[in-house]
C-alpha cells in the first residue's frame, strides 16, 4: 500500500460497507483528517493491518461518521502510532483513555467495562495484558 496510497480511500470505503453490516452501524462519511492519515502513514504492514484499524473505528464511532481521534487528534499516540500501529498498541490506548475517563472505575453503570462493552473481568485480562496500573 505504500507504493499505491491512492488505494486507501477506495479500500477505507469497502471496509466501511463490510463492517457497517457486520456491526449494523451506518457510517458514511470519512473526516478528510481520517482520510489524510490513512492515506499518507507508511503501512509496514499489509491490508489486513488497515481492514483492522477500519473496523475497530467503526465499533466505536459514535455517530454516521468515521472517527479516529485518538490517532489523528493526540500528538502523543501520533508519535506512538508512527513506531508501533499494532491493534494491540491502539487497544491499549483505548483501554487507558476510557480508564481515565471513568476515573478508573472498572465495574458498575459508569465503569470502564461497560463504555468498552466487555465484561470486566475481561478488561482486567486486558490491563494485565498490557500492565496497565492506576496512577498512584
Amino acid at each position: 500500500m505504500r507504493s499505491r496510497p491512492d488505494d486507501v480511500p477506495i479500500l477505507v470505503e469497502h471496509f466501511i460497507a463490510k463492517y457497517n453490516v457486520k456491526h449494523s452501524k451506518q457510517i458514511q462519511s470519512v473526516s478528510k483528517s481520517v482520510m489524510n492519515f490513512l492515506r499518507n502513514y507508511a503501512w509496514p504492514g499489509n491490508v489486513r493491518e488497515l481492514e483492522n484499524i477500519v473496523e475497530r473505528a467503526v465499533i466505536l464511532s459514535p455517530a454516521n461518521s468515521l472517527e479516529l481521534p485518538e490517532i489523528v487528534d493526540s500528538e502523543a499516540t501520533r508519535d506512538k502510532w508512527e513506531h508501533d500501529n499494532s491493534l494491540d498498541v491502539i487497544q491499549e490506548n483505548h483501554i487507558r483513555k476510557v480508564l481515565s475517563e471513568c476515573h478508573w472505575k472498572i465495574e458498575g453503570p459508569e465503569g470502564a467495562a461497560r463504555q468498552l462493552k466487555i465484561n470486566p473481568s475481561t478488561l482486567r485480562d486486558k490491563m494485565k495484558k498490557f500492565n496497565i496500573k492506576r496512577p498512584r
